[in-house]
């Protein structure tokens, strides 16, 4: 699968076989972890709560303490006139581009191999609640058209996962049968947990647009509206993705897993929506604020929501797998293709704005 055209990245795979083995627990255990899964299960939920209530005010005070440092380290000659320079033709790219990718995005005018551009060095009109609804039906266009731009260079990625997706594959009903934990208890507080990891991620999304509107940091605003919209692609996606591919959940016909079973109608397990939902949004987050202990934050919750969806017995390792992967590259698409406030991460031969 594909989201964009020409990707310069590796996506990140989830070693689902190996983590589950070291949760694994010894049948003598299950009656403690059902003892304490409602205890588990509220104080993750807690925490879950402070962390949607103290991030976003955290990302808002370390973007203004930066905006205020900018603002002190005022240059010498700023009072000097401004030098006459020759006005160059400006074009606008957007208008001549093809499909743009993520997260090493390129707007490549026509013919291909001309005009190579970083599509975060775009200029993108501001990130409003009115855009986001026209902005979501493009991004839907975008991402389902996006295997006809495939080039060689994708390869890089599109091998390793599919790598990947085919060793997980093969080994989906003996984790779910073998490996995953049967404890009923258990199971429920893993259910309990991702759902709220999940709902923790859209309302971090809304908590951070309200906050930047109290606030009047347009930089939080923008990045609780494009994690929204990046949800939204991430939701519109794994439902066509459900609807054609009909797979059981585990706990029918012994986690056999059978593709295009008609009766599992709407409750299809492949592709994981919990786990889409997270990364797509974890990955806007990352992108918006590139700093190594956000990025470590909102991944790690991101992980742990496809985890427990595999521990819950919802899903199998690659519905997680590939909801995941799916999930980050339409955060990332989304935040490169429409973002306003500017991105601190660029390509190596790209100067900063």
């Amino acid at each position: 699968m594909r989201i964009t055209s020409a990707v310069r990245f590796g996506v990140p795979s989830l070693p689902i076989g190996e983590v589950l083995s070291s949760v694994s627990l010894p049948q003598t255990a299950t009656n403690g972890l059902a003892i304490n899964a409602t205890a588990l299960q509220g104080l993750l939920s807690f925490v879950i709560f402070v962390l949607i209530c103290a991030v976003p005010s955290i990302v808002a005070q370390d973007n203004s303490s930066t905006s205020q440092s900018q603002q002190n380290s005022v240059p010498a000659d700023q009072n000097k006139p401004p030098q006459q320079e020759t006005p160059q033709p400006q074009k606008n790219p957007a208008a001549q581009a093809n499909l743009p990718n993520a997260p090493s995005s390129l707007i490549t005018a026509k013919p291909h191999g001309l005009g190579q551009i970083p599509l975060e060095d775009v200029p993108h009109p501001p990130v409003t609640l009115k855009r986001i609804p026209l902005n979501v039906v493009g991004d839907t266009y975008r991402i389902f058209t996006s295997p006809i731009y495939i080039r060689r260079t994708d390869f890089r990625w599109i091998l390793p996962l599919a790598a990947a997706a085919a060793v997980s594959l093969k080994q989906d009903s003996h984790v779910a049968r073998d490996i995953v934990s049967h404890d009923p208890g258990f199971n429920n507080a893993a259910d309990n947990v991702s759902y709220a990891l999940e709902y923790g991620y859209v309302a971090g999304s809304a908590a951070m647009f309200g906050m930047g509107i109290a606030r009047h940091n347009e930089h939080l605003q923008e990045t609780g509206l494009l994690s929204g919209e990046a949800e939204g692609d991430a939701q519109i996606f794994q439902q066509i993705v459900k609807f054609a591919s009909f797979r059981e959940r585990p706990n029918v016909d012994n986690y056999a897993g059978n593709f295009y079973q008609l009766s599992s109608g709407t409750n299809s397990s492949f592709i994981s929506g919990h786990s889409i939902t997270a990364w797509s949004a974890a990955a806007v987050i990352a992108a918006e604020y590139p700093s190594p202990w956000k990025q470590v934050a909102v991944y790690s919750g991101a992980t742990a929501t496809s985890l427990t969806r595999v521990l819950a017995e919802k899903h199998f390792p690659t519905d997680v797998l590939l909801g995941s992967a799916a999930g980050w590259m339409i955060g990332h698409y989304v935040v490169r293709a429409h973002h306003h406030f500017p991105i601190y991460r660029h390509h190596g031969n790209q100067p900063p704005v």
